[in-house]
């Protein structure tokens, strides 16, 4: 006869219930371990974005200038060139997440512009309008880059 049958029935129901545990316990380790994994992947994948945000941001920074002659030039000359490179440009920008923040006659926003002159005296309840603009502002991806410094007029 084999040990199997000779086996009480408590031990064989013990061994089962060790087994059991042991495989609840396992898949519990590997579904654990998935998770960590996934969530290990989601975080490379968020700070590889954030690297490629962060470096976009240093160019356009750098580009800024070059960007300010080249719009300086085209009101200076009647080079049709000069005008197609700076609109090339801005195109390039929109398509990067960048955009100029829109300024002229708007009221002024201290969190977008940067004030560097007034045309009058300021007083109590007159509204700060921009007056002209200096240096255009831009923003990328929502945040502002470089607030537009410009004069205001108070009305």
């Amino acid at each position: 006869m084999s040990d199997k049958k000779n086996k009480p029935i408590k031990q064989e129901n013990n061994e089962i219930e060790i087994l059991t545990t042991q495989v609840a316990d396992l898949e519990d380790k590997w579904k654990r371990s998935m998770a960590d994994y996934i969530n290990y992947k989601k975080r490379v994948e968020q700070e590889k974005s954030s690297l490629m945000e962060f470096a976009n941001l240093v160019l356009i920074k750098n580009l800024l200038p070059t960007i300010d002659n080249l719009l300086l030039a085209s009101k200076h000359t009647e080079d049709v060139g000069i005008k197609m490179i700076y609109e090339q440009f801005q195109e390039v920008l929109k398509n990067q997440g960048v955009t100029k923040i829109d300024s002229d006659g708007k009221d002024f926003d201290p969190n977008l512009m940067e004030a560097i002159d007034k045309d009058n005296e300021e007083s109590q309840g007159k509204k700060a309008i921009v007056r002209s603009v200096i240096k255009e502002g831009y923003s990328f991806n929502e945040k502002v880059i470089r607030p537009a410094q410009v004069v205001v007029t108070y009305v």
